[in-house]
């Protein structure tokens, strides 16, 4: 059997319920908190051989916290457990020092409620959605019934899925405070200089940008995006453009772990 105690920190009383109900029965001693300061009180005090925590919490976000957590124990292992399931929330939880991010299933949010008479929502991993592999349509706005259906099976071939892109985007702002916008000035265009770049329509662009036109010649005018799109509303130059690619292929972003996991088969 088993052996060993399990610190479990999460705001919601059903999944401490379930998690304590599982682990217990696999022998494990189980403690429960709803709070990163009870936790942080029992890491300190040396107690736990693995922590199970949300990331999102009532007094502080496990973000801020794991970077105490590894500093004090480095051989703790933690598992960062969240309903934000997002590209961005995984690869905080990455960098931060986690042992594995778990995100909880796609159903439980509004937007994906579609899929939970479809069990091979369970199948799509994160690589999936941004490879564009999952099975998901382009867009569900242009299906008939205007749902969010699995279209094969995931993995099984490519189809270009904007649903997939923003399916990772979506849930940024509740797990980072921050919007599309505001995570990709800090991580990707100020880092790298991309000055005139951005996830929404500024007016400071609109004195220099390209316009399209139609078959016959008219023009489609400035296209206007007050909000932001992971799967298509960045406009850019190629200046700055340019600056991305050499970003990346030189190695300034992302950092090393992510860019191993990004590379890896």
């Amino acid at each position: 059997m088993p052996a060993g105690s399990i610190l479990v920190a999460d705001d919601d009383t059903a999944i401490r319920t379930v998690l304590n109900q599982a682990l217990s029965r696999a022998g494990y001693e189980v403690r429960l908190t709803g709070n990163a300061a009870t936790l942080w009180r029992w890491v300190s005090q040396g107690e736990g051989d693995l922590v199970i925590t949300d990331v999102v919490m009532p007094d502080e976000n496990a973000f801020d916290l794991l970077p105490r957590i590894k500093k004090m124990r480095p051989n703790l292992p933690v598992i960062v457990m969240s309903a934000q399931n997002t590209f961005m929330t995984a690869i905080r939880a990455s960098e931060r020092g986690a042992y594995e991010y778990l995100p909880k299933p796609l159903p439980e949010y509004p937007a994906y409620e579609d899929l939970a008479d479809d069990q091979r929502y369970k199948q799509i991993t994160m690589r999936m959605l941004l490879d564009h592999t999952s099975g998901f349509p382009n867009w569900r706005r242009f299906t008939d019934d205007k749902k969010l259906r699995i279209n094969f099976s995931p993995g099984s071939r490519f189809a270009y899925s904007g649903e997939g892109i923003c399916s990772r985007a979506d849930g940024c702002g509740d797990a980072t405070g921050k919007s599309v916008n505001e995570l990709m000035n800090d991580r990707v265009f100020q880092p790298l200089g991309m000055t005139r770049t951005s996830m929404v329509t500024e007016e400071r662009f609109e004195d220099d940008q390209a316009i399209g036109y139609d078959e016959q010649g008219k023009s489609l005018g400035l296209e206007r995006r007050e909000k932001s799109n992971a799967a298509g509303s960045m406009q850019t130059t190629l200046r700055d453009y340019a600056r991305f690619v050499q970003g990346v292929l030189s190695g300034a972003i992302p950092d090393r772990k992510s860019r191993n996991q990004m590379l890896s088969p």
